[in-house]
């Protein structure tokens, strides 16, 4: 029998629209879904931990017996959690929060998922103040479960089709703004690791002067910036070339601008 997909791993593999759609389909209780898998992970990530200490040093039972201290197992037990909770949310794992697990990796993936789906989540409500009152109103109650097309076709007084209509438009309003915004953060994402990537080579070639203009992204990387402040520096410095449909910045330009930062001491 084959496995059905997660929520996070159909949510991780869809496109912008399908994410939207995803949101919509969910909305009532997305939060709460994100919340559910939130503590589901770290359960797993808890418990893995525990199975291979145990199996690795031996069941000690309710106290560890480490030169004569004894451990709080409960105290102990529920500091973990939070932090292993904190760190699920923040996708931050530093330090020692995924020691002792197999499938690192694949946590990694699933935290960033979920923060993921909170922040396109949040996107999404923030993007209903494009709707007019009244379709907005309309659009709130079929999202929310609280009121199905019948009974907003019977509230407003209009045909069933009517009603269904409105909130149609209203979804691809939404839709079309949220699937610009997630579209622009992916390609932003896949630019970055790309950029990341090829950063070694890039500084040989810059070094060599065999590559005088980069992208946005590599910019970003190879000047150790965020791609928004890069974007800013290249502007100031007047270094944006636009080829067609391509940006491309001239580096020389942004080592000319930026000397003229320099805290020299005289």
């Amino acid at each position: 029998m084959v496995a059905k997909a997660s929520i996070i791993e159909i949510y991780a593999r869809a496109d912008a629209a399908g994410k939207v759609d995803i949101i919509c389909k969910n909305y009532s209780n997305f939060i709460g879904i994100v919340d559910g898998y939130t503590e589901g992970l770290r359960y797993m990530i808890e418990s893995e931990k525990a199975y291979n200490r145990k199996k690795n040093h031996g069941d000690l039972g309710v106290r560890v017996q480490t030169l004569g201290i004894h451990s709080d197992i409960t105290a102990d037990t529920a500091i973990s959690n939070i932090i292993t909770r904190d760190a699920i949310i923040a996708c931050d794992f530093s330090g020692d929060v995924l020691e002792g697990v197999d499938r690192g990796e694949k946590y990694r993936k699933d935290a960033y998922t979920l923060r993921r789906m909170r922040a396109d989540y949040e996107l999404f409500n923030q993007q209903l103040c494009i709707l007019g009152r009244n379709e907005l109103r309309i659009f709130r109650g079929y999202l929310s479960g609280e009121k199905d097309i019948g009974e907003i076709a019977e509230e407003e007084g209009i045909q069933y089709e009517s009603a269904a209509q409105r909130v149609r438009r209203a979804k691809v309003k939404i839709k079309l703004q949220m699937v610009g915004f997630l579209e622009g953060i992916a390609q932003e994402e896949i630019e970055m690791s790309r950029a990341r990537i090829e950063v070694p080579q890039l500084e040989n070639m810059v070094g060599a002067g065999k590559k005088k203009f980069v992208r946005y992204a590599e910019g970003a990387s190879l000047y150790s910036l965020g791609l928004h402040t890069f974007q800013e520096i290249a502007k100031e410095a007047n270094a944006v070339y636009k080829v067609k449909r391509c940006v491309l910045v001239n580096t020389e330009k942004v080592d000319e601008y930026l000397e003229n930062f320099c805290e020299c001491q005289n």
